[in-house]
């Protein structure tokens, strides 16, 4: 499996919930200008959490991609356990994956699925993107290929 695991653009910081920020101007640049990390490796799937700022940027990333289209997966939320997205990934183990999460999420993820700890210290700005490989995902499994920031 090959794995994409971007967090969000930046978003504004006031909304009436959490879950309805969107993204901010700088959001939407980030996004359109991370989409390049994804032209060498395409991805088969694209997933995004339900969050609007994750729906826009993954919007923005399928745009530049040619119109990909992606699935609103509501088990990659903020707060959520990642040993349950371990588990969430496993159907997609024979596909290059794209997951458009959060923080703190998305650091804790990749902890967990390339040193087996969920406070590895991968440090993911607005629209980070990080490249694994994995023959399956479990914790400890993946190798992080590379890890790239917005500038």
């Amino acid at each position: 499996m090959q794995l994409y695991i971007m967090r969000h653009g930046d978003a504004i910081q006031y909304a009436r919930t959490d879950a309805e920020r969107p993204l901010s101007d700088l959001g939407r640049r980030q996004a359109e200008a991370m989409a390049q990390c994804f032209k060498t490796v395409p991805p088969s799937r694209i997933i995004a959490s339900p969050y609007l700022r994750a729906q826009q940027t993954c919007s923005i990333v399928c745009e530049a991609l040619g119109n990909k289209t992606f699935d609103t997966v509501d088990g990659i939320t903020p707060d959520v356990d990642p040993l349950g997205v371990v588990r969430l990934l496993q159907p997609y183990e024979n596909e290059t994956l794209l997951m458009v999460s959060h923080q703190p999420l998305v650091s804790a993820l990749i902890g967990l699925l390339v040193q087996g700890d969920m406070a590895g210290g991968y440090m993911m700005g607005t629209a980070s993107v990080a490249f694994l490989q994995m023959d399956t995902p479990g914790a400890g499994q993946a190798t992080l290929q590379w890890l790239r920031h917005a500038t």
